[in-house]
C-alpha cells in the first residue's frame, strides 16, 4: 500500500471543526460502505488521526458523504502485551475531500484480529 503521503495534497483539506482532541495514528484499515444500496464499497486506506468520535483517514477513491460505513483499525496496542487488537467503529462520514473522508464514530469496539486485517471485516 502507498504512503498516506502520496495521497495527500500538502494543502490543508479539512477544516478542524471537532470537539474532540485528535492522536496523531497512523494504522492500516479496511472500510466497507453499508447504505448505499448496490453500491457495495470496500477498499483500504490509512488513518490520519483519531479520537474517541471520529477518524480521519485517507484512501485511493473519494467516498462520498452521508454514508454509513464500517472500519477496521489495526490497534497500536495488544491486549495483554501479546494478542494482536483491531477496531471496529460505524459511523457516518461527516466531510470528505479528495482522498481524505473525516467519519463520525456512532458505535465502537475492539476485537482480536489474526496477522491479517484483510480478513477481519465480517461479512
Amino acid at each position: 500500500m502507498n504512503s498516506v503521503a502520496s495521497w495527500l495534497d500538502p494543502r490543508p483539506l479539512l477544516r478542524d471543526r471537532r470537539k474532540s482532541n485528535r492522536f496523531p495514528v497512523h494504522e492500516e484499515l479496511q472500510y466497507r460502505v453499508l447504505n448505499h444500496g448496490a453500491d457495495k464499497s470496500e477498499g483500504v486506506g490509512q488513518t490520519v488521526d483519531m479520537s474517541s468520535s471520529g477518524i480521519l483517514f485517507a484512501t485511493q477513491e473519494k467516498i462520498p458523504l452521508r454514508r454509513k460505513m464500517e472500519v477496521s483499525v489495526c490497534w497500536p496496542a495488544r491486549l495483554d502485551g501479546t494478542c494482536p487488537l483491531k477496531l471496529i467503529a460505524v459511523g457516518w462520514v461527516v466531510r470528505s475531500e479528495g482522498c481524505l473522508t473525516a467519519l463520525r464514530i456512532e458505535r465502537h469496539e475492539f476485537r482480536t484480529r489474526g496477522s491479517s486485517l484483510k480478513t477481519s471485516l465480517p461479512s
